[in-house]
This record gives C-alpha cells, sequence and structure tokens, in this order.
C-alpha cells in the first residue's frame, strides 16, 4: 500500500483549502497511492484567530467535504482529514473522516481535549465519545486518530488489539 502525505499551510479560507485538498486527491491516485492523509482542521485555520476553527465549521454533507467527496469519485484513493463539524451554539467537534468514492467510509470525534498552559480547547470543542472503527485500504486494517488522542496510548491499545495493522494520524498543517 502507498500511503500519501498532503501537508499543506491550511488559510482561512475554506474554499481555496478545498482547492489544494482536490489538486493533492488528484496528485495522490495519479501517483498510485491507496491512501492520502490530509492535515488537521482543514476548513480555516490562522493563528491570530485560534476560534476560527471552530467558528468556520460545516457539516458533514456541507460545502467543503462536498468538494472532496465529488473528487473522490474519480478514483479509489482512501483520504483521511479532519474538519470541525457543529455540535452545538458556538461550539463544535473535531471530527477526523475517511471517503473513498464518494463516501463518508468513517468519521469519529476527536476523544481528548487539550486543556494545558494558555489553551483550552474544551471552551469551543465537544469532545467524541466512541472508539473510531478500522478501516480496510488494500487489505490493511488502519486504525485511526487525531492530534491529542495520540498521547493516550489506551486508543492505540485498542485499535492493535482490534486488528490494526497501521495507524493514520492527520497532522497539524
Amino acid at each position: 500500500m502507498l500511503v500519501a502525505a498532503g501537508q499543506f499551510a491550511v488559510t482561512p479560507d475554506w474554499r481555496a483549502n478545498a482547492q489544494t485538498c482536490v489538486a493533492l486527491m488528484a496528485q495522490a491516485a495519479e501517483q498510485g497511492a491507496s491512501l492520502l492523509v490530509l492535515p488537521e482542521a482543514l476548513l480555516a485555520r490562522d493563528d491570530s484567530d485560534p476560534d476560527l476553527s471552530v467558528k468556520s465549521a460545516q457539516e458533514i454533507d456541507g460545502g467543503f467535504l462536498g468538494r472532496l467527496r465529488e473528487e473522490s469519485r474519480n478514483n479509489g484513493l482512501t483520504t483521511v482529514l479532519t474538519i470541525h463539524v457543529p455540535s452545538g451554539e458556538g461550539r463544535a467537534a473535531n471530527t477526523l473522516v475517511a471517503i473513498r468514492r464518494g463516501e463518508v467510509i468513517a468519521q469519529y470525534q476527536k476523544l481528548h481535549l487539550y486543556d494545558a498552559f494558555n489553551i483550552q480547547e474544551s471552551r469551543r470543542v465537544d469532545a467524541g465519545l466512541q472508539i473510531p472503527a478500522l478501516i480496510d485500504v488494500d487489505g490493511v486494517r488502519v486504525g485511526l486518530m487525531t492530534c491529542y488522542d495520540l498521547r493516550f496510548p489506551e486508543l492505540a491499545l485498542s485499535l492493535a488489539l482490534s486488528g490494526a495493522e497501521i495507524l493514520v494520524l492527520p497532522p497539524r498543517g
């Protein structure tokens, strides 16, 4: 299985970020990748506005993911990414999504929120409650994790005991 990393600096403009993702998806598919891992919090990010990811949250069937799902219909590539999805008034969930052939094949909400030093993620973000399911990519069982969940080895252990052969984590872009 060939894995591609689609790393780029996420901008405040979700449309520009979607276009960059689409280009990376096409490039990864053209080069024979089976799995593309895109950055975390892809909708919008700006260091001068730490709440922009939450303020820019979109539903799973929103314009951003709709554009990526449209591109994924063109190939068998599995693409893993995270976006913020509205979870309440002024709140969102950091949600990992895996798409393939135009469909969302897996999703899970980040389980562990980062509340340390000068960052209080729980102020605007809601934690998930479910351990992510494994996905199959070219016969390889893939475990999904994101962000701060990496710091809790019980999740990786649970995924491994469930049969994960590799773990995939979208990086901070």
